[in-house]
């Protein structure tokens, strides 16, 4: 209330509406919706910058279209837990899609790297840093 006049104040139910997670056109929209949102994303990155995205199946190709398929770094695969009793062959991986604004100035820092000198190499080749 501004200098004590509630003239300005409606008695009316302030509405908010909710998004919904629905696609009217189904699939196009969808990825007409993600194009958009993957442009503002590329505008947005500096340079040395990354986006990473796990609805592979859908989305590879609409991120090859905004980065530029130059500009995948890579595909990164790791393993879920299989539903015992499938009724086909379970899905054993999931995937996310690692892409660049530029690839040639990413930035990575390695998960391992090699052991050195007089440990055992026997048991394992590579270390966490």
């Amino acid at each position: 209330m501004k200098d004590g006049n509630a003239g300005h104040i409606t008695r009316e139910p302030e509405q908010v509406k909710a998004f919904r997670d629905t696609w009217r056109d189904g699939i196009h929209s969808y990825l007409t919706y993600l194009r958009d949102r993957l442009t503002v994303a590329r505008d947005l990155l500096k340079d040395s910058g990354s986006i990473f995205r796990a609805d592979l199946h859908r989305v590879r190709a609409v991120m090859d279209e905004v980065f530029g398929d130059k500009n995948l770094v890579s595909l990164i695969a790791f393993v879920k837990t299989q539903a015992l009793g499938a009724e086909f062959l379970p899905g054993a991986y999931d995937y996310i899609v690692w892409f660049a604004k530029d690839k040639k100035h990413t930035k990575f820092r390695p998960l391992l790297t090699q052991k050195s000198e007089g440990v055992d190499m026997a048991t394992f080749a590579w270390v966490t840093q």
